[in-house]
């Protein structure tokens, strides 16, 4: 089965569809991706596996669109959900500090070779 050799290669465990629900607090990170388009993890399921793993950071990545997380979960204590709206933001706010950076780095480059172009031109001025 796929989904056992997928498990095996990143020592991890597969389990089947009908039983993640319940196995929600044996996870740090739960990272879905369907197109399924109905929400998949509850407030509910994740009230119930915080509170079989109390103090547990737990980080939900919702890839879906449509979402399959509950937004509400965010509302619990030591959860953290990210969705795909949250990840653009992010990669918008990278793109912006790099963009930054690229200006920086033109205005510097700039400045050297308008000091080389001196240089040389005021080496060819001089008589020889």
């Amino acid at each position: 089965r796929k989904p056992d050799e997928l498990a095996e290669k990143f020592g991890g465990f597969a389990m089947a569809y009908e039983r993640f629900q319940d196995s929600l607090h044996l996870f740090d990170v739960i990272l879905t991706s369907t197109s399924s388009g109905k929400i998949m993890i509850t407030f509910d399921d994740i009230k119930r596996a915080v509170k079989k793993s109390p103090g547990k950071p737990l980080f939900l990545i919702d890839a879906s669109v449509p979402r399959n997380i509950e937004e509400e979960v965010s509302r619990i204590d030591n959860v953290f959900l990210y969705n795909m709206d949250d990840v653009s933001a992010i990669a918008n706010e990278n793109l912006r500090m790099r963009m930054t950076e690229v200006e920086r780095c033109r205005g510097a480059l700039a400045g050297r070779a308008a000091r080389l172009w001196e240089q040389m031109t005021s080496q060819l001025s001089l008589p020889s």
